[in-house]
């Protein structure tokens, strides 16, 4: 995309454009906060995933007893 400026086209910020609209709300956080966002979100992705999985895929149930 690009930026009209007076009478010049200059490309427009990676984070001005639609595609890339998330990363703007993130500029103004530190590296540190990034990064614990990044490993929260991703534990809330595989917690689900398993979920689903275990879901989809239900143990399978023995009728007999178990011998000791």
């Amino acid at each position: 995309m690009l930026l009209v400026v007076g009478k010049e086209l200059k490309p427009r910020p990676a984070c001005r454009m639609l595609i890339f609209r998330y990363i703007e709300g993130m500029n103004w956080l530190t590296k540190q906060e990034q990064f614990i966002i990044c490993i929260v979100v991703g534990l809330l992705v595989t917690g689900l995933s398993v979920k689903y999985y275990r879901a989809a895929h239900p143990a399978t149930t023995s009728s007999q007893p178990v011998k000791n």
